[in-house]
């Protein structure tokens, strides 16, 4: 039952059976004294994110990526996307989400060369503040937010980038239940492939193009992070 769960937990159309299975098999072992504890807790993990993972789209003309890792060893979460790390370049199981369509479908990354056709590249993660679920809406206002800083971590000069958009994974009300508190932003092409990294190198520029592009960055943040829905539709968030 144990190692049913992790098995199925990877499966994004079964990963609530292995979610039950997992928790079944953590109340059943103590009981009969059967090895499988930790197969168990990581397909419960597993399964519990995977159910809980949502996504959220966001256009912008320029662009970066970062991780979203899971509690639990990584070997558990290789080929996934909870097995990403700042710095990957992947390409989604299931392709880019869609505007229309967000939610996840396939939780499965192939990890490859950044130097090889790819389709996303991780540009960093961070964690969201305890306490109780704020709402679906906030919590991707503040992935929204969080992702842009890092972008221009990633790559300060936002201009030289390729089209891409941003996208960003976050918990939902049941991953917030379960502990999940991890942002992950990462960035891909609206069309076609990225042929190389977009992580920019500080050492490529010269004092005074390093002065000029820090002194650009607080409005290159805005323009990152600016509401997707415009201003017609939301012009205080615009505004600031």
């Amino acid at each position: 039952m144990a190692v049913a769960s992790l098995v199925l937990s990877l499966l994004v159309c079964l990963a609530p059976v292995g979610l039950v299975l997992g928790i079944v098999a953590l109340v059943r072992i103590p009981r009969n004294g059967k090895r499988g504890k930790g197969l168990a807790v990581a397909g419960t993990a597993v399964g519990a994110s995977v159910v809980a993972l949502s996504v959220l789209l966001v256009a912008v003309g320029g662009a970066r990526f970062s991780t979203w890792t899971v509690d639990g060893p990584r070997e558990a979460a290789a080929g996934t996307l909870f097995g990403l790390r700042e710095g990957d370049c992947f390409t989604p199981g299931s392709g880019l989400p869609t505007e229309g369509d967000p939610r996840l479908k396939d939780l499965s990354a192939e990890v490859v060369e950044c130097e090889k056709p790819h389709q996303g590249e991780v540009y960093g993660s961070f964690q969201l503040e305890d306490g109780g679920f704020p709402g679906t809406e906030s919590v991707a206002a503040s992935a929204y937010l969080g992702c842009a800083p890092l972008l221009h971590d990633f790559a300060l000069d936002s201009a030289a980038l390729p089209q891409v958009q941003l996208f960003f994974y976050h918990p939902d009300a049941t991953g917030w239940t379960l502990g999940n508190r991890t942002v992950l932003c990462w960035v891909g092409p609206p069309a076609g492939l990225l042929e190389k990294s977009l992580r920019q190198d500080v050492g490529d520029w010269d004092e005074g193009q390093l002065a000029y592009l820090t002194a650009l960055r607080p409005a290159s943040e805005a323009r990152a992070s600016q509401p997707g829905e415009g201003p017609e539709k939301n012009l205080a968030g615009a505004t600031d």
